[in-house]
């Protein structure tokens, strides 16, 4: 049985584009069966549609950037895992110390809580793991503020912090926090995973996860005793 399959080309500066709509799902078999060998398929020239590269519409929000990255994996054929749901839905207490890097590039200014999610990066990494951001910053570069950007700009962009209040988040949240580089509005920053995590000792009040700081705090007092 065959399914036809509605696309659009897309050109410019000399290249060409196969556009899919596959936001229904109903091209997700194709995808699961090798998404490179698929999109190298159909930009076959002579032989197919023919094009430079395939552009996939997929499902909006968590759904849809778990399909993205699954897709990417596959394309650049790298073994991996992707975790379909958003960061602050982690079970912690599943993937406790599960990994020495994470790198988070590009997400920072989508966070609407990021303490708790510096707080849940913490509960991921190892011991003296190290994770790495990048992120627009505020224009304050020297000052301890940041900038609220708001939900009704496009794109899910809340808010810029400047440098110093970024490293002092990072701290709090049990990290030791260096500014690697300031350029153009943007900022690169790396954090080394300390053993303790500060932010519990303030207590869970005014925190929006207490739930996160207990899971947390079970955690540490099992390690402890198993010692």
């Amino acid at each position: 049985m065959t399914e036809s399959i509605d696309f659009a080309k897309l050109s410019g500066s000399g290249n060409d584009f196969i556009c899919i709509d596959a936001r229904d799902g109903r091209l997700d078999a194709l995808f699961e069966s090798g998404a490179a060998t698929f999109a190298a398929a159909l930009c076959r020239r002579g032989r197919a549609v023919g094009a430079d590269g395939l552009i996939l519409a997929v499902r909006p929000e968590v759904e849809g950037f778990a399909d993205m990255a699954r897709l990417q994996l596959q394309a650049w054929e790298v073994p991996g895992e992707v975790l379909s749901c958003s960061l602050y839905e982690l079970d912690v207490d599943a993937l406790w110390q599960r990994w020495d890097l994470l790198y988070v590039p590009g997400v920072l200014y989508h966070l609407t809580d990021p303490l708790v999610a510096l707080v849940i990066f913490w509960a991921l990494l190892r011991p003296g793991g190290v994770v790495a951001f990048e992120s627009i910053t505020s224009a304050a570069q020297q000052g301890t503020s940041a900038r609220y950007l708001g939900a009704r700009l496009a794109g899910w962009n809340y808010w810029a912090p400047a440098p110093a209040t970024f490293e002092a988040m990072l701290e709090d949240a049990g990290f030791a926090a260096r500014t690697v580089e300031l350029s153009a509005g943007r900022g690169w920053w790396v954090g080394r995973r300390r053993p303790e995590l500060p932010v519990l000792s303030h207590g869970a009040a005014g925190f929006s996860r207490p739930d996160l700081l207990r899971a947390i705090r079970a955690r540490l007092d099992a390690g402890r005793r198993s010692r």
